[in-house]
């Protein structure tokens, strides 16, 4: 049984491949990019809230290639360079996100 409150997004249904849907769990699929996603999970939230179930927790579920690890291999992310950010006139490095 999933956790009350909690919605998994992500871009694609073939990320989820009906197993989280499957298990009951709350799937929110955004569609590719960074602007779909954030539309997509301030309309979630704000229709939750509206209904006075505001979500726990969200977890972003996603996919990427590598030429570290080989595919089928969970990979915990613990820091993320953006190359499409520039916030370096406020003194971070290009493709950081303060």
């Amino acid at each position: 049984m999933p956790a009350p409150g909690l919605f998994v997004a992500m871009a694609l249904h073939i990320e989820d491949q009906g197993v989280l849907t499957g298990a009951g769990v709350d799937a929110l699929v955004t569609g590719l990019g960074k602007v779909n996603a954030a539309l997509a999970l301030a309309r979630r939230v704000a229709e939750r809230r509206l209904t006075g179930e505001p979500p726990s927790r969200v977890v972003n579920f996603g996919t990427a290639g590598s030429r570290r690890f080989r595919t089928g291999v969970l990979v915990g992310g613990h820091r993320f360079v953006q190359p499409d950010r520039d916030v370096s006139p406020l003194g971070f490095p290009h493709g950081h996100t303060p």
